[in-house]
């Protein structure tokens, strides 16, 4: 009873935005509470440093940016909308396209110089591989389209992009990464990519916010905000065009 009565006010919350957005529609400026939900180290590489520009640009609207890995409900708890990486499940969710997570496999030069360079994914299991949440299976599609999964081991298993980075530069082994937390550490040199013609999957990067009939102005201005800093092809993936 209780969380269908929570339900119900959520709606309420929300047809009473929507009446308020239709009634000042005409306003020029976008106001009020703007809640916006991101994973934690795409958001403080790729969202954080676009926000002061932002609030600078729009004084009337007031940001909470919660970075977190968690999937959260964003209708149950009350955000305007949300950056996921990865297939959109929820059918209650409207999804914005911003970019594409694309991978590669990375390895230090000094590491490369002391174990030898990877040819083919066959020979990652001789290598020692930095694992995130437990991915050990690598998937690949090859020059000729052809399917290749490696299952990988070693001796680091993270939840957290920073540690697999440090991991990485220390030398302690190779790591199967997005371009959009690696891309600088490629241009610089920092980073070597292998495999080039062996492709992982890539998954989509998306805006999403709750299917209503008026889109409040608040979070319309900073989906268009991102869609234009990061364009139709993002910053990180030119690298590799």
């Amino acid at each position: 009873m209780r969380a269908e009565y929570y339900h119900y006010c959520v709606r309420i919350l929300a047809e009473l935005e929507e009446g308020e957005e239709l009634v000042t529609r005409g306003s020029k400026e976008p106001k009020g509470n703007l809640k916006v939900t991101v994973p934690a180290a795409f958001g403080r590489l790729h969202i954080a440093p676009l926000v002061p520009e932002f609030l600078k640009h729009y004084r009337a609207i007031k940001l909470t940016l919660h970075l977190t890995d968690s999937i959260v409900d964003i209708i149950d708890q009350g955000y305007d909308m949300a950056v996921r990486i990865g297939e959109l499940k929820d059918s209650n969710l409207v999804a914005k396209s911003i970019g594409l997570d694309r991978r590669v496999v990375v390895a230090t030069p000094s590491y490369l110089a002391r174990y030898g360079e990877p040819r083919s994914p066959k020979e990652l299991v001789d290598h020692n591989a930095l694992l995130f949440v437990g991915k050990d299976h690598w998937r690949f599609t090859g020059p000729h389209g052809d399917e290749v999964s490696v299952k990988v081991s070693g001796n680091l298993d993270t939840n957290n992009c920073d540690a697999l980075r440090e991991a990485i530069h220390a030398d302690l082994g190779l790591a199967l990464r997005p371009l959009w937390d690696v891309w600088q550490d490629l241009r610089d040199g920092r980073l070597v990519r292998l495999l080039p013609a062996y492709i992982p999957p890539a998954y989509p990067i998306n805006a999403v916010y709750p299917s209503r009939r008026l889109m409040p102005k608040k979070t319309r201005v900073f989906i268009e905000y991102l869609l234009q800093r990061f364009g139709s092809t993002p910053y990180w993936d030119h690298l590799d065009r």
